[in-house]
């Protein structure tokens, strides 16, 4: 069996071993499992802050639009 090397993370196939074998340390290697599951939590996590955002769009326009005029007074511009 071949070690894996630091650019090579697929699990490394080499003479003598069985397909059964080469199949059952593929179903053991989460890697891929983990990948995914980063990938499900990142894609949530955005849509809820997007959604956010757009839900409170309004809401924040006239906050920033009535601090940029109370900050605009206290200056006297």
């Amino acid at each position: 069996m071949r070690l894996r090397t630091a650019t090579s993370q697929a699990p490394a196939i080499s003479r003598g071993m069985t397909m059964t074998s080469t199949l059952q340390r593929l179903v053991r290697d989460e890697s891929a499992a983990t990948s995914i599951e980063y990938a499900l939590i990142a894609t949530l996590v955005s849509t809820f802050i997007i959604g956010s955002l757009t839900f409170f769009a309004d809401s924040l326009g006239s906050t920033f639009d009535y601090i940029s005029t109370k900050v605009s007074t206290a200056l006297g511009s």
